[in-house]
């Protein structure tokens, strides 16, 4: 099993519980994932697929609790592209430097979520969403950042939030997307030796911690008031997006 220090424990455990809680629509799933190649400093790539592990089982339980308010009209839009973009990634996940792909991602992801604020600021009721081929070309870029670094949670918050659904109705179309899409990546991912018995192990070693979130998110979420979610899943989706950028440069 892959070997850490106490130090690295610690953060993985954080990343698990914070990937659990995040599938219950609080947030913190774009922390998770800079804290979790933090937490694997020498081997940023491999830290991917340990990650998916994690996401793969905190999608199960969060598409099991929210089942009843997907919009899969939306999903049957988005999915295809998606995983269209999970291939390219997959090809381009050998060929790409760490920073270079942290980096990047960050910055995309901080353009994303600049845009939704400048949609708001200005009450711009835009319609973007519903045209194919910006639906199409969301899901491709989404589906190669969640390839690369399991980084697609900003760009694809930005995407359910634009339709402006009920918090209930966002949290389970976006598990649904997520499951989907996590799973598709699972042999890909497998096939390049980023996902391997020891990785297993330790998903499953933390599969208590990922339950733990998700329990906890789900009490949490009934309190929380419609615009201050939106700001919520927002803030934390920039704070991500910028600890992605510093990692890249330090």
């Amino acid at each position: 099993m892959i070997e850490f220090t106490t130090v690295q424990w610690g953060m993985v455990i954080l990343s698990a519980f914070l990937i659990g809680i995040s599938r219950s629509g609080v947030g913190g799933g774009t922390l998770a994932v800079p804290l979790m190649a933090l937490a694997m400093p020498d081997n940023v790539k491999l830290s991917v697929g340990l990650t998916l592990g994690l996401l793969c089982i905190s999608d199960l339980g969060a598409v099991i609790y929210w089942r009843k308010y997907c919009h899969w009209s939306v999903l049957r839009r988005i999915i295809p592209p998606s995983l269209a973009g999970v291939v390219v990634g997959a090809i381009l996940l050998g060929k790409i430097s760490s920073n270079w792909l942290m980096g990047g991602i960050g910055m995309t992801c901080l353009v994303m979520i600049g845009t939704k604020f400048w949609f708001d600021k200005y009450k711009i009721d835009h319609q973007m969403p519903t045209y194919w081929l910006f639906s199409t070309t969301i899901g491709i870029i989404g589906g190669i950042l969640s390839t690369l670094a399991n980084a697609a949670g900003p760009l694809m918050i930005i995407y359910f939030l634009s339709m402006k659904y009920p918090k209930e109705r966002f949290i389970a179309t976006s598990a649904w997307f997520f499951m989907l899409v996590n799973l598709f990546k699972i042999p890909f991912l497998n096939k390049i030796d980023l996902i391997t018995v020891s990785s297993l192990k330790i998903n499953l070693l933390l599969t208590p911690v990922i339950v733990i979130g998700l329990y906890a998110g789900i009490k949490i979420i009934k309190y929380i008031p419609q615009k201050l979610f939106d700001k919520i899943i927002l803030a934390l989706a920039a704070i991500g997006s910028g600890v992605l950028v510093i990692r890249s440069v330090v």
